[in-house]
């Protein structure tokens, strides 16, 4: 088969396509520092690498439903902390009360003080963090306490996916926290206090210290089970942290070109390339001298 002028500077200008499209690629390798930028570059390692890619970036997902969830756990130990401090203030005033030479005029003052702090613990019962109210298990768009102290949650855990196959219950009983559930309503027990309080009633606020003292243990149990929840989710961070550190150094495994070799090669392109079209003119030349010699 005889090969023409035309077939031969088709032949040259392809070969000189295909040198220029591999410098091209070795100067995008220099410049970004990356192996692969297209797909096309190596399609083995640019699939493994869109895994990588997606694991990372469900990594993060989990990482941040922890940091969420760390925050209203730590907002719960310590709503629960402060709600310690003012059943425990409320049983002081119940103990001096209970001594029998208190007047019944300070006694009423007393009632005043033990309904100022029920709505103290109220208010934190009703605490709200960035999911919604915290001791209102799945009913996290209303308050868990009515104005008069009365229960309107649900014993419900609330649970989040932390990691691959893994939850953790996110929340703490408000029902355990403040009510029979967990031993003793200690709202109804401020109120009978504050009554018995207002109607001089000894034998009453007798009554009341010995509740305060359960209740102020059940409220310690519920603050206690949030420490060990926290524990967990800060556990499930650290892996999640181990994770990504793993997840990035096979990423730059996969996609980071070596600056040494990137740069060697893009020069052994350059090169190529010059030498090519150094060729391709001296032969195009002769090419055309043959044709109109």
């Amino acid at each position: 088969m005889r090969i023409s002028n035309a077939m031969q500077t088709d032949s040259i200008l392809a070969s000189l396509s295909s040198v220029e499209n591999q410098m091209t690629t070795a100067s995008q390798v220099a410049s970004t520092g990356q192996k692969i930028n297209a797909p096309s570059d190596d399609p083995v390692a640019a699939a493994q690498l869109a895994r990588v890619d997606a694991s990372i970036s469900q990594s993060k997902t989990y990482q941040g439903t922890i940091n969420t969830v760390q925050g209203d756990l730590t907002l719960t130990e310590s709503s629960l902390a402060s709600a310690t401090d003012v059943v425990n203030s409320a049983q002081q005033i119940a103990l001096e009360a209970a001594d029998g030479s208190v007047p019944a005029s300070d006694r009423q003052s007393m009632a005043g003080q033990i309904a100022q702090l029920q709505s103290q613990l109220l208010s934190i019962a009703n605490q709200k963090g960035s999911t919604g109210y915290l001791f209102s298990g799945s009913q996290i768009n209303a308050p868990a306490f009515s104005a008069t102290g009365v229960f309107q949650g649900d014993d419900t855990d609330r649970v989040a996916e932390v990691g691959a196959g893994n939850t953790a219950v996110v929340n703490v009983s408000g029902a355990k926290a403040f009510t029979a559930a967990g031993g003793i309503d200690v709202f109804a027990t401020l109120t009978a206090l504050q009554t018995a309080l207002t109607n001089n009633d000894s034998a009453g606020i007798s009554a009341g210290v010995n509740a305060l003292t359960q209740a102020s243990s059940q409220i310690t149990a519920a603050e206690s089970d949030a420490g060990i929840k926290l524990d967990r989710l800060t556990t499930a961070a650290s892996v999640q942290q181990q994770t990504q550190l793993a997840l990035q150094t096979a990423q730059t495994g996969l996609a980071a070109a070596d600056p040494a070799q990137a740069y060697t090669q893009l020069q052994t392109m350059e090169n190529a390339v010059q030498q090519a079209i150094d060729t391709s003119r001296i032969t195009l030349s002769t090419l055309s001298a043959n044709r109109f010699g």
